[in-house]
């Protein structure tokens, strides 16, 4: 921990969303902290991340009440924040199984006291909803649909990338390393690390 005289530092190793999120967002809660996000990458956000897609969808459409209550703080924040909002793209979601899901998300919501417009229709009203474009889908043992009009999806690595950027103006830094050996000391607080051209970073 940085002495009242020190300034903070901070030390991420990956520049996938995890990573490149945590620095955007402690460069806002301390601003005068010095952050850098290391990464085997050459450039960022690192193509071998997962978050380095096309799209990933945005919903809170879950069963478990407490994924449910965070998908929805998100999903908020990707609607409102306009370094996100341009990122994403409400286009419903359709989901057809015959495990009873659908009700187990609705109730959810219900728990959560959150009204998005989803519901359960038959496959006789999914055939013919947005000019048939389902209508020829296999339904066989389905009697029930979940369906949500609020749900969507965000263009992954550009909005990664945005963040990166934002991170950058707020004096982050990206620097590329291949991380060889974590460094602790006695009482087991990691205090360094190494990477495999022997450069030592600290934090």
């Amino acid at each position: 921990m940085a002495s009242s005289t020190e300034k903070a530092s901070y030390l991420i190793i990956g520049s996938g969303v995890f990573g490149v999120s945590t620095a955007y967002y402690l460069s806002l809660t301390y601003p005068e902290a010095s952050i850098a996000v290391l990464d085997r990458s050459i450039e960022f956000p690192c193509p071998l991340a997962a978050s380095n897609d096309f799209n990933k969808i945005v919903r809170a459409d879950y069963g478990n009440q407490f994924y449910c209550d965070l998908a929805l703080e998100a999903r908020k924040v990707w609607k409102t924040d306009p370094l996100y909002s341009s990122f994403y793209h409400e286009s419903g979601l359709v989901n057809v199984d015959d495990t009873g899901l659908g009700r187990k998300i609705l109730k959810s919501y219900e728990n959560l006291q959150e009204y998005p417009g989803a519901s359960i229709i038959s496959p006789a009203e999914m055939r013919v909803m947005h000019d048939g474009l389902f209508a020829d889908a296999d339904y066989r043992g389905v009697d029930e649909i979940y369906y949500n009009p609020t749900s969507g999806w965000a263009e992954a690595t550009a909005a990664v990338r945005a963040v990166i950027e934002a991170s950058i103006a707020r004096g982050v830094k990206f620097v590329t390393g291949n991380v060889d050996h974590f460094c602790f000391n006695d009482i087991g607080d990691c205090v360094c690390i190494r990477c495999s051209d022997g450069m030592v970073s600290t934090a």
